[in-house]
């Protein structure tokens, strides 16, 4: 066992006041000015058990490996918010609505530390051995499983049955849109970070909904650098509850399943003076063109650096549009701008 246990309680009172409100007999709802004023109260109790380890006594490899086993639990409970239904939805802090839930979940972790050859003869390595042999662990491989109980199963009334609901709740843990329904369980994630050296990694996000017992996505991206030049490759499974997308212009089905191939090049370290560029594109299988393709640009100087990113969208009648981008970063002070970090290509 390594540590002792730790409890972190987070309590607070929030009030948010918004000039203007969605109309609530709208099926999608149009913005109209009349003031709105959103109260809640907070609470999250976070509870980490004492992580487990255990060193391997023989080596792998020439390699001494460490795993790490780390629980944990961690407690929402949010009241007060209701009239989600009026609130007009812009960003992430609109999204907050009532939950009583609890989220239980384990880290593995791999540690690896490298042995140059004759340290695993005995516990006092050669003299000429013993900078090799007290290298640093490095950390190759997460994983990591959670899932949530919802107690609250419509989240205060905030739920509307047969359409995809985004929570704060759910959005933080899955990324996934889930609820269509109220429900008891979340699905089972698993989050997989394996970097075997420092020239190559491989992420792999799954989600499996155990209540229609399928897999609900799944994302596997794996990468390699050659001094200078990086590339990568990626695939990406989504099923997605089948919804009736209305606009201005037409109503269309929205697709219920996604199956995408990603693919990436580029040149240089977007943290180092000079430049860096790369592209990337995406292919959609199931309609067999081209829905994703984008290009970035970097040039850093010692104080600053700039950013440009040219992004092609091509969704048919949801979504065909062109989009520029830039960012100016100050070292030590931070980025302006409209690319945003999640959204860059690398």
């Amino acid at each position: 066992m390594a540590g002792g246990w730790t409890f972190r309680p987070e309590i607070a009172l929030r009030d948010t006041f918004y000039t203007q409100q969605l109309t609530p007999a709208a099926v999608i709802g149009s913005p109209i000015t009349n003031a709105i004023n959103r109260r809640s109260f907070d609470a999250s109790f976070e509870l980490r058990p004492p992580a487990a380890a255990r060193i391997f006594a023989r080596p792998r490899f020439h390699y001494r490996l460490k795993h790490s086993f780390e629980p944990r639990a961690i407690y929402h409970y949010t009241r007060g918010i209701e009239n989600f239904p009026r609130i007009i939805r812009f960003d992430e802090r609109d999204i907050v609505s009532d939950t009583n839930d609890l989220e239980v979940g384990v880290v593995n972790r791999l540690y690896a530390k490298p042995l140059a050859p004759g340290c695993e003869d005995g516990p006092e390595p050669k003299p000429a051995l013993t900078r090799q042999c007290a290298e640093t662990p490095r950390e190759i491989l997460t994983w990591e499983l959670g899932q949530k109980v919802f107690f609250d199963r419509d989240f205060g009334g905030a739920l509307v049955p047969g359409r995809r609901n985004v929570f704060t709740s759910t959005a933080d843990f899955s990324g996934i849109a889930f609820l269509t329904d109220p429900r008891r369980l979340s699905p089972v994630i698993s989050r997989l970070r394996l970097r075997p050296n420092l020239r190559s990694s491989l992420q792999w996000d799954l989600d499996y909904d155990m209540k229609k017992g399928r897999i609900s996505s799944s994302s596997v991206f794996a990468d390699y650098h050659v001094k200078d030049i990086f590339f990568g490759a990626g695939h990406t499974y989504l099923v997605t509850p089948g919804e009736i997308l209305t606009s201005a212009l037409t109503t269309v089905a929205a697709p219920s399943k996604f199956d995408q191939f990603r693919l990436l090049l580029g040149y240089g370290n977007p943290n180092q003076r000079g430049v860096t560029a790369a592209s990337t594109v995406g292919f959609d299988v199931r309609s067999n063109f081209i829905q994703y393709a984008a290009s970035q640009a970097t040039y850093n100087w010692d104080c600053c650096g700039v950013t440009v990113e040219y992004r092609r969208l091509a969704l048919g009648a949801l979504r065909n549009e062109n989009q520029f981008r830039f960012a100016f970063t100050l070292a030590n002070v931070g980025t302006f701008g409209t690319l945003k970090r999640q959204e860059r290509v690398y």
